[in-house]
């Protein structure tokens, strides 16, 4: 299933949908799109992985998704 981006969705006028979508799209980015920049990895993963962040935080960015 290819992703859909948050232009591809219906319009909506609700009250916090839009910052709804925004998140969606943040932690779909940054969390599961796997980028090619990454050696085709998720960005989250490549700083697991190359233990870029001391894990305190870490476990802040974890908390985040």
């Amino acid at each position: 299933m290819k992703h859909r981006g948050i232009l591809s969705t219906p319009r909506t006028t609700l009250p916090g949908e839009v910052e709804r979508l925004i998140a969606n799209q943040i932690e779909y980015h940054n969390c599961r799109r796997r980028h090619s920049a990454l050696g085709y990895t998720a960005p989250i993963d490549y700083i697991i992985q190359e233990e870029i962040l001391p894990r305190p935080a870490l476990g802040l960015a974890l908390q985040r998704t």
